[in-house]
């Protein structure tokens, strides 16, 4: 949801185990900039999404039910890829500056094994490092902490040791695959019904509250008890007899539309059984609500997902 967390100083610590550097591994003569990382990918434990910042530099969205952003580059050493991606300014501000005079944020790379038609990425394995500076101390600058290897290195020694090792399998953790998303439905699928505005109640108490943001957007405010105000933006999108809320977390997902679609490619979608008397909704997850709409997307190389009992509708009651 709209939460601003210290996963942007911990860097990407569900991908595996980082190892934070604190210089980025990239160079003027080593970026490189390739249009097809552009788009929302999807994996099981949230969606990363890349922007164009201009000046050979993507914005990194990360989505896990909570939000992080980052400055992201791809770094051509030979011909190996990588991405090196740092906290974003904005996250940096956002921190209390208490919480922030304890943390240092750095640089966390990963190589880069495809774009297309899936991206994989190997994040650098802080234990295989550590284990080769175990044996030669020497081989490149760090500092240990009581539980974490930090890389102190110049950038260019950072490209040397990647130069010299980069190639060798044990280096790198588990590959983590990353699905493109593409938009399900199209701009004529969007309608607006002012029967959904106005405040909900759940049957534990829960409240959901839709007002309008302009001709076809509603913001989204759900809280439960004793719980933080969860907010978002959503497009109803109807096609046939499937009406679905296409939520958005990101503020600015919806403010222009992309060559890439990505204002047409939701966080994630709940399914409008009813909205009078009673509002019912429920979560459905992308290959779902891509059967729903009939969207004909490619097959995924790993064969169709597990199919799961779809959850519950739950059930609002006006205000």
């Amino acid at each position: 949801m709209n939460v601003k967390k210290l996963i942007c100083f911990a860097l990407v610590v569900a991908f595996g185990g980082c190892l934070p550097s604190l210089h980025p591994l990239y160079t003027d003569d080593t970026l490189v900039f390739r249009d097809e990382l552009i788009g929302k990918w999807s994996h099981e434990d949230g969606i990363w999404e890349f922007r164009d910042a201009g000046d050979m530099e993507y914005e990194l969205r990360v989505f896990d039910g909570q939000q992080g952003r980052f400055s992201a580059h791809l770094v051509q050493l030979d011909d190996m890829l990588f991405l090196d991606i740092y906290p974003a300014d904005d996250d940096l501000e956002e921190m209390q500056s208490f919480s922030a005079t304890h943390l240092v944020p750095a640089h966390t790379f990963m190589k880069v094994e495809q774009i297309d038609p899936n991206l994989v990425l190997r994040l650098l394995d802080a234990g295989e490092v550590g284990n080769m500076l175990d044996d030669d101390p020497n081989l490149l600058k760090h500092e240990e902490t009581e539980d974490r290897l930090v890389l102190t290195a110049s950038t260019e020694e950072l490209q040397a040791f990647l130069l010299a090792f980069g190639h060798e399998e044990d280096l790198f953790g588990d590959a983590t695959e990353f699905t493109r998303r593409v938009p399900l439905y199209a701009e004529e699928n969007l309608i607006f019904s002012g029967s959904l505005l106005g405040r909900w109640q759940g049957e534990e108490g829960e409240v959901l509250e839709l007002a309008r943001k302009d001709d076809l957007t509603y913001r989204i405010t759900y809280v439960e008890e004793d719980e933080r105000p969860q907010r978002c933006l959503a497009n109803l999108v109807q096609a046939g007899d499937v009406g679905l809320l296409a939520l958005f977390f990101d503020e600015f997902a919806l403010e222009d539309e992309d060559a890439a679609g990505l204002h047409l490619i939701p966080d994630l979608f709940m399914q409008v059984d009813r909205i009078e008397p009673e509002l019912r909704l429920r979560p459905i997850d992308y290959d779902t609500a891509a059967e729903l709409l009939g969207a004909g997307i490619a097959p995924r190389e790993d064969g169709p997902p597990e199919k799961q009992e779809p959850e519950p509708f739950q059930v609002f009651q006006r205000m």
